[in-house]
């Protein structure tokens, strides 16, 4: 039942951090999250575009973050839909899940930015129908998947980046539907 849901749709702009939730059920969407001053400080002196700890069957759809630490991240933060959204020229990653169980994220372009996603230590993750462009550097990955589980890696596709996707410490998890040929450019699979 939405009638239940917090609904936040600003535009933010030039702050340390865009959007920051715990402990609720948001629909986050159609914001746009900017920091102009990317590319000039640290991701230590930076926040997210999006920060939701601890919460529950959230909903963030549409929206863009850009020039961040990370676009969206995602930590303690289970049964929720990231859908969407456009991440760019983020310091880290566009999207960073971390202990984020049974949730989804589908249709959303991460592009330019220090490293496209990263899912971490994560069961019941769906990642489908997701565009991964040009996130290149020393340490960058299309897609970084380190210890989940009972996780599904389908449809997505990957434009020059420096590792098109990334496993280590996966379980009875399944990378289908893209095919290496949508590991276009430099992309490539490691694992």
């Amino acid at each position: 039942p939405t009638a239940s849901y917090n609904k936040f749709t600003p535009a933010i702009e030039n702050l340390f951090e865009g959007i920051n939730a715990g402990s609720d059920s948001w629909v986050i969407k159609l914001a746009t999250a900017v920091d102009q001053t990317a590319g000039t400080i640290t991701e230590v002196a930076n926040g997210n575009g999006v920060h939701l700890w601890q919460c529950d069957s959230m909903t963030v759809k549409n929206n863009k973050a850009r020039g961040h630490r990370d676009g969206i991240y995602l930590e303690f933060t289970g049964h929720s839909t990231v859908t969407g959204n456009l991440a760019e020229k983020n310091i880290r990653y566009g999207l960073h899940f971390m202990f984020s169980n049974g949730s989804r994220y589908a249709e959303n372009t991460f592009r330019n930015n220090g490293s496209g996603v990263a899912v971490m230590y994560s069961n019941d993750v769906r990642m489908e129908d997701n565009r991964f462009e040009h996130n290149w550097g020393s340490a960058a990955y299309g897609l970084l998947c380190k210890g989940i589980e009972d996780s599904k890696v389908r449809g997505n596709i990957f434009v020059e980046n420096t590792v098109g996707v990334f496993q280590e410490g996966c379980r009875a998890s399944s990378l289908k539907k893209t095919p290496l040929s949508a590991m276009v450019g430099r992309s490539r699979w490691s694992r």
